[in-house]
């Protein structure tokens, strides 16, 4: 029976699970002495933490290349309006997801027919005159103000409330 277990998932770890694999096929005859156990293992250690490294780098680059594509895309978009949900919101505005996936900041700035204040205890943006409450899960109507694919930036701003469509 093993005392340790290991197993990995991601695609570039597949080198690390071969490498496993191989040195498991090969215990039979492994030299089980000290000096070769502590080598193993910081050679395995080093190769594992490379493999992480690589990993992280690659999810980086992943998610800026995604940004990069939905900003591109959105700067085809400007001035058209989209459904929308609140997925964040935070002391300067909030990040809205639309209904394609693509995710866009909207500062206060871009909050128009009140002025906005973040309450933490709420976790909500809310109107000092209106009182109207934006918080992570309500549907918002938006208008793509701009975008721009070197940045990887996506912003809207809120729109008229009443043109929100109606769901079926």
């Amino acid at each position: 029976q093993l005392k340790k277990y290991c197993h990995f998932t991601a695609p570039i770890r597949r080198i690390i699970d071969f490498m496993i694999h191989s040195f498991i096929s090969e215990l039979e005859t492994f030299d089980y002495s000290e000096e070769n156990i502590e080598r193993i293992e910081k050679e395995f250690n080093e190769i594992c933490e490379r493999a992480s490294e690589a990993e992280r780098v690659a999810q980086l680059i992943e998610s800026e290349t995604l940004a990069m594509d939905m900003a591109e895309y959105m700067e085809s978009h400007i001035g058209e309006e989209f459904d929308g949900i609140i997925t964040e919101v935070y002391p300067h505005g909030m990040f809205v997801k639309l209904s394609n996936n693509i995710s866009g900041k909207i500062k206060f700035e871009n909050m128009h027919g009140d002025k906005f204040r973040y309450d933490y205890d709420k976790r909500a943006i809310i109107g000092f005159a209106t009182k109207k409450k934006y918080q992570i899960g309500k549907k918002v109507f938006v208008i793509a103000k701009d975008a721009c694919k070197a940045t990887r930036t996506i912003n809207f701003e809120i729109g008229k409330q009443k043109s929100l469509r109606k769901e079926s």
